[in-house]
């Protein structure tokens, strides 16, 4: 993910540039199913503790 200015700057307002499946051979759908099974992951360990 980038910053709404490119590589390496910051996110403005909490928007990001998912970089598609060009640069991470992984589809945009792929990225955002890992993104969001990643938070479920957060949220559980949070949740244990």
């Amino acid at each position: 993910m980038r910053g709404t200015h490119g590589g390496h700057s910051q996110s403005e307002g909490a928007v990001y540039d998912v970089s598609n499946k060009w640069r991470l051979e992984i589809t945009e759908v792929e990225a955002v199913r890992q993104l969001a099974e990643g938070a479920a992951a957060l949220i559980a360990a949070e949740q244990r503790t």
